[in-house]
């Protein structure tokens, strides 16, 4: 399974920037004064539960490997025993039981905006080695894919509607130290391009290339700027990092391309999926096709497509 049985969990509010509610601003994804319960879902066809604790569930069956099948099948039942050990009560968990008629796991958005559960209690953290309660929750939760396992999993598209996610203090640790290395990075970066020596054309070249579209003459501090604050955006940082460690040469090649595509000197076709210009054919993707230029093979090809690209960018008026 995805979850980790030996480490301690809790939930963090799904934060989504494009919130039309407003809740965003005040850090939860819930109104306060509300909770939200997760119940195993239920085939009507077959009439169990899908509990993550039943050795005969088709996801287990249709592994294709028998020891590895056996293997799992062994793991839940070992689990299933655990719970029902806990419980007292052999076949309490069994996936057609009505034991799972009335389970929930409710998660409390509280009016003083703090998020907990209310397993035997008032919880904050899913403790599952020192706590059946909260094993029996994890394995529920994750059996049914409820919730993003990780804060990585909480930005996927599969999980927009995920008004909570799963983490981990190790996930957390991680996370704060990668923050403060990247914001230590980012910051030599700036500098390096706007210190006391400003390296103007390269900032520009970087910012082309991360899509900002700067304006041709665009002043210094206004391109520092606007460097600065995209940066404050994770995963613009991480690009702009990339982007700040490219040798100047492939920088500039990359530009050229993207010029071409934005004047239309290069074009895609989409029947071949593929961007070419007249008899010329590049690659797949954007990012291919900037390789393959770079390539011995297409150095005429360059030295055209730039000339081209200059040429047009004196009279293009949508270029930057």
């Amino acid at each position: 399974m995805s979850i980790s049985l030996a480490s301690n969990y809790k939930l963090e509010p799904n934060i989504q920037k494009k919130d039309i509610t407003g809740l965003n601003s005040y850090g939860v994804s819930k109104y306060p004064g509300t909770f939200t319960g997760y119940a195993p879902g239920y085939n009507v066809v077959t009439k169990k539960y899908t509990t993550g604790l039943d050795a005969e569930a088709k996801e287990i069956l249709a592994i294709p490997d028998t020891k590895k099948r056996e293997a799992k099948q062994k793991e839940v039942r070992q689990l299933k025993e655990k719970l029902e050990a806990y419980y007292g009560k052999p076949g309490l968990l069994d996936a057609d039981s009505t034991f799972w008629d009335s389970f929930i796991i409710p998660v409390v958005t509280s009016n003083d905006l703090k998020t907990y559960l209310e397993l035997d209690g008032k919880t904050f953290d899913l403790n599952p080695t020192d706590n059946p309660v909260h094993m029996l929750a994890l394995i529920v939760l994750d059996a049914n894919n409820f919730l993003p396992k990780n804060k990585e999993e909480a930005g996927s598209p599969d999980f927009l509607d995920a008004k909570f996610y799963l983490t981990t203090q190790e996930e957390e640790d991680k996370e704060s130290e990668s923050f403060i290395r990247k914001e230590i990075e980012v910051g030599k970066n700036l500098s390096m391009l706007f210190g006391d020596v400003v390296n103007y054309e390269l900032a520009f070249e970087i910012a082309y290339y991360l899509g900002l579209a700067p304006k041709m003459g665009c002043s210094e501090p206004a391109l520092r700027k606007m460097l600065y604050q995209a940066t404050k955006e994770s995963n613009f940082a991480s690009k702009f990092i990339t982007a700040c460690g490219m040798e100047k040469q492939d920088l500039l090649i990359a530009n050229i391309f993207k010029k071409a595509v934005k004047l239309d000197i290069v074009k895609y076709n989409g029947f071949d999926k593929m961007y070419f210009r007249g008899g010329v054919n590049f690659r797949e993707t954007e990012d291919n096709s900037i390789a393959y230029l770079k390539s011995p093979e297409m150095a005429k090809e360059l030295a055209q497509l730039k000339e081209a690209v200059d040429k047009k960018v004196t009279t293009s008026k949508n270029i930057y």
